[in-house]
């Protein structure tokens, strides 16, 4: 068996994934942030995007079918659930992707 090799990420590459999920993510009632080394330093071996319900009906299994349909990836049956939210790992186009959704509500 052969192992996969992950790409890695660039701030422009981060930035063109942000312009197309960023809509569809706030059309489900969530902010929509990058964090970790991609916007630290410019690349990273993955993408941390982190999404912050600004409503408390804000639906995120529903918002995080809606970013995987977009992206034409689908989601993974292992969500790791913590305290503060849960995390879900992605691979798009040979990249991996740490998508956090919180729990807390944001304030606008």
């Amino acid at each position: 068996m052969t192992k996969q090799r992950v790409k890695r990420w660039t701030i422009a590459e981060a930035q063109t994934l942000f312009r197309e999920i960023e809509p569809i993510v706030k059309s489900y009632g969530f902010h929509l942030c990058v964090a970790g080394s991609v916007i630290a330093r410019g690349e990273g071996r993955d993408l941390d995007l982190v999404a912050v319900p600004m409503r408390s009906d804000s639906d995120k299994d529903t918002m995080l079918r809606a970013v995987a349909d977009t992206m034409g990836i689908s989601l993974p049956g292992i969500r790791h659930t913590k305290a503060n939210g849960i995390s879900v790992g992605l691979l798009y186009q040979s990249k991996m992707i740490d998508f956090f959704v919180a729990n807390i509500i944001a304030n606008n």
